[in-house]
């Protein structure tokens, strides 16, 4: 199973306590998926929408769910361009 915590541990680490879901914003989701935000992504592929929940979720349907939704192939590279595109603000 895929430890989103993990990341979500990493990158307090380098922006402090960041909620992931600054990361994912809006802005964000709508500027590289065709959804308006994480909770529509989420949804569509009927998954929990509360990011919290998410970290229980197997990483192969996270990948697969993003690929499928965006240009990323995976949930860690969409997690990595969104901590790129933050800190560039």
């Amino acid at each position: 199973m895929f430890d989103v915590s993990s990341i979500t541990d990493k990158i307090s680490e380098n922006l402090g306590d960041m909620d992931i879901s600054k990361l994912l914003s809006a802005d964000f989701i709508k500027k590289f998926t065709k959804f308006d935000n994480i909770g529509s992504l989420l949804s569509n592929f009927d998954l929990p929408t509360d990011l919290d929940s998410i970290k229980d979720v197997p990483k192969e349907k996270l990948d697969e769910v993003v690929s499928k939704a965006s240009d990323f192939s995976s949930w860690q590279e969409m997690i990595a361009k969104a901590s790129s595109e933050f800190l560039g603000k």
